[in-house]
Parts: structure tokens; sequence; C-alpha cells
């Protein structure tokens, strides 16, 4: 059974849904090529049906503001430079915004929920003045701590014994902002970097500086007015997709995610997910899923602590796939039960479903993101090469006998900055999907 535990709130969008590139088949997400089970090469096959209609099958990059590397799983967006109205420097970027319009034209996410946010400290107040500059009212983030991330025993790798976020907003700090006078539309402005001189910022040649700058900056040029920031891979409804996280509410989530401790994001209510009012989305992270990259069915903190790549967490709705997309995620995580684990029920997934004998789930969260009906879910499963398989009508999982996993095997535990390659990849905001 799988036993679903308390959330917390972090902001992440989603930037696109294609694939990133890890070693081992269960550390990637790599869609299969059209030509699998033809007798034809993949260059005969027209281009994916998302270059028609967005809604269809196939890659598409949702933040098209940004430059996507998918082999790489980064994306190069625009950095913009304000101010706090005592004057010090504020650099962040834009990915999502409740403006319809301006959504498109920056070729940002669109998220009207966004509105129920604005509640105690949930969105700090914004002012635009001349030459575009905007003054934040309040919200300062120290970005001098060095993030530590030590998993525990082996026995027990999660929770970890210490975790550290590697930088720190004020009690009044978000990453949302409401500009007065620009029609009171509300923005995903994260802050990359805080009270920096320009020439302190100059960091191209992979030096990256992160007592000065956020923890998923790859590279980031103020002269070119660009940021390359690391993506983390994950799924929604059974579709593989990098997103980028950059905020947390919690100090623990800040740490694994490599995000920013925000405080502000404590004043929006969790729990009310998809209902009236309700400005949050939900993600579901999984304890102690199958581990080792040499294993498709590879998933769970516990993984991520022992080879440092991602989690492969499962996202709620996302641009194009649903339509009440929030990057704000209420983040609940899940663990296999030890009945569970003695009968092999445990795999990888990338949607939620439920059957009666296999999972326990609180009142909260009462029925699976894809089919009120559990057993008819459907399932989506990866092939010895990471590879979706794809075609025909999706089934669900085989009985457990007839399951053929990976050995559950690891490496040592990671720890500090042996962390740094795949937590700097999870941020949070849908920037594509696949």
């Amino acid at each position: 059974m799988l036993r679903l535990l308390p959330p917390v709130l972090f902001a992440a969008v989603s930037l696109t849904t294609l694939h990133a590139q890890t070693s081992g088949p269960g550390c990637a997400i790599n869609p299969a090529s059209p030509s699998v089970g033809a007798g034809v090469p993949a260059p005969y096959f027209a281009p994916p049906l998302s270059t028609v209609d967005p809604r269809l099958a196939g890659p598409l990059q949702l933040i098209t503001a940004g430059v996507l590397d998918a082999p790489a799983g980064t994306i190069t967006m625009p950095l913009y430079k304000g101010r706090m109205r005592d004057g010090r420097a504020v650099w962040y970027i834009l990915t999502d915004t409740t403006d319809e319009g301006n959504a498109r034209a920056l070729g940002i996410n669109f998220s009207p929920r966004l509105n129920f946010a604005a509640v105690g400290r949930g969105v700090r107040l914004g002012t635009l003045e001349k030459g575009g500059v905007l003054v934040f009212e309040s919200g300062t983030v120290d970005f001098t701590p060095v993030r530590r991330v030590v998993a525990g025993p082996a026995s027990a790798l999660f929770p970890p014994t210490v975790t550290e976020p590697g930088s720190r907003g004020d009690n009044s700090y978000t990453p949302l902002v409401r500009i007065a006078n620009a029609g009171g539309h509300g923005y995903n402005a994260p802050m990359i970097a805080f009270d920096a001189l320009n020439t302190r910022l100059n960091m191209v040649n992979g030096s990256t500086d992160y007592s000065v700058v956020h923890d998923k900056v790859v590279r980031i040029d103020p002269r070119a007015g660009t940021d390359t920031l690391a993506l983390t891979p994950g799924f929604s409804f059974a579709r593989p997709v990098l997103y980028l996280s950059t905020d947390a509410s919690a100090g623990l989530a800040a740490a694994m995610e490599g995000a920013k401790l925000a405080p502000g994001l404590v004043d929006i209510a969790v729990g009310a997910d998809d209902s009236a009012f309700s400005a949050v989305e939900r993600i579901f992270a999984f304890i102690n899923g199958p581990r080792s990259c040499n294993n498709p069915q590879r998933q769970g903190f516990d993984s991520a602590l022992l080879d440092g790549c991602a989690p492969m967490n499962v996202l709620g709705g996302i641009p194009t796939i649903a339509n009440d997309y929030s990057p704000l995620w209420d983040l609940n995580r899940g663990a296999w039960t030890e009945s569970a684990l003695m009968n092999q029920y445990r795999t990888g997934r990338g949607e939620v479903w439920l059957h009666r004998n296999h999972h326990q789930l609180p009142h909260r969260v009462p029925v699976p993101l894809n089919d009120p009906r559990p057993t008819d879910s459907a399932y989506s499963g990866r092939d010895s090469g990471g590879r979706f398989r794809t075609g025909g009508r999706r089934r669900r999982p085989p009985p457990p006998h007839r399951s053929r996993m990976a050995p559950d095997d690891g490496a040592g535990v990671t720890e500090g900055g042996k962390c740094r390659s795949h937590m700097e990849r999870c941020r949070g905001a849908c920037a594509e999907r696949s």
C-alpha cells in the first residue's frame, strides 16, 4: 500500500514535455522514437503532432521565453533587474502571470489561479517606475548560506539528517508579486540574486558563485540579460516533463530541491487543490520507491539521496494537459508500506493510481489524478532503455508475480556537493512537456 503524508508548498513551473539525459534508464526520461515497431527509420516520419496542436502527443515547450537545451536539462531565460524601495538591486526571472495577453506576448505560462494567492504574505507588492523598472516593496533574500543535504543511515535514508537550504528569504519574501499600477496582475518572479553588482554576477565560464546567486543557476550574464537554469525531470499524467523549482515553504523541501526558502508561501492554503479559490496544484513524491539508475522503475527520495539524480516526482495539471495549472505545488509525500514491499508491489509511476489492495490514501486525497475509477486507471511503462512505450491502448500494470524489475540496488550515500548535479535541476516551473 502507498501512504501519503502531510504536504508542503513549493513554487515550480512546467517548462516543457520532453526528454532529459542522465546515465541509466532509471535516471532518464526518453520518449520512444516514432520508428519503434515500424520498418522505416525516424526521418521518414512527419513532425510530432504537438507542432500542429499543442494538446496532442509530442514534445512541446511551454515557456517559450527561454532557450531550451533538452540534453543538458537547462533553460536560458531573460534576466530582469529591479530594485527594492531603498535602492538595492533585485535580479529576477518571470515564469507565470495572471495576465493572459502578456503571458502570450512574453512566452510564459498563464495561471489565473495565482489570483487566489494574495493572502497574508503570499504575494508581495510591486510598482513599475520609469524605464520599466519594477520596484519591490518587501522581501529580501540571503544567498550566502551553503546548501547541505546529508542522507540518513542506510536503513532510513529519508528524511536526511542535515537539510540546509542554499538561500533564505526574509519573513516577507515570496516569489509572487502583484504590480499595483499595471492592471493589478500577478507574476511569478523568483529572485535569482540580490544586492549584487553587475560585475560580480558575470558568471559565464562555469565558475558559478552560489554565495551570490540561486543554486539552480548554471550560467548568468547580466550584460546579455540572460540566466541559464537547471531543470528537473518528472511526469504529469504519464508524460515526461521538465520543470523548474525555485522556492519552497519548508527548509527540507528547499534543501532537497536546491530551491530558496520562501517563508511568505506558508500563508497560501494547501489541501483544497482544484476547488474554488485554491491557488495550488498537487505534486506527488515517493519516499521509498525502486532504486538504482539501472532500474527503469527507479523513483523516490531514497534514490535521489543515493545517486544524486531526480526523484521523478508526479505533477498534477500542467498547461495543455489540464486547465487548472498553477506554479504553486502542494507537495504530497507517499511511502510504500511494508506489506507492499513484501509482496513486490512497488514500482515507479508516471501517474497516481489507486487499487484497494495496494494503496492507502488519507481522506484529503480521495481520488487518483487521472481517473475516479481506481481499477481502470491508465499506465505508462518504461523499457530497459528508459524510453516510454507508445501506441495502442494503455493498460494497468501486470500483477506483481509477472512483473520484471531490476534489482533494488544503489551506490553509496551522496552528501553535500555531490548532490548538486541533480538538485540544481529541480526547481519548479512548467517549462515544457512531452
